[in-house]
């Protein structure tokens, strides 16, 4: 039985681990967020590419639980960013205040 639980634990901790870790990539382009709200696991990641051609972008987030500022984005840029806890997060630019982007961790 110990056995059991112990290889169980394994499977788990081989499924959050880095290797099995996805990328999803969101655009910004036409001031916005394309999609505009993804689902992800603990510990994937989210490409953030600026696909709006002579605009900059400022995509950011600030929560007790989490934050992340990946500064001014120039057209074709992108910056990646590591989603470590489970919620439900916003993420917005610093620069169009009417972009949003609502990023569910599970």
């Amino acid at each position: 039985m110990a056995a059991r639980l112990l290889a169980a634990a394994l499977c788990i901790a081989c499924l959050t681990s880095p290797a099995f870790a996805e990328t999803v990539v969101v655009r910004q382009h036409g001031r916005t967020f394309e999609p505009a709200a993804i689902e992800i696991a603990v510990g994937d990641t989210v490409q953030i590419v600026n696909d709006d051609e002579g605009l900059l972008h400022h995509a950011f987030l600030d929560t007790p639980e989490f934050s992340f500022d990946i500064g001014e984005q120039e057209a074709g840029q992108s910056s990646d960013v590591l989603f470590p806890v489970p919620g439900v997060f916003d993420v917005f630019c610093g620069i169009h205040p009417k972009m949003s982007l609502i990023v569910t961790v599970r």
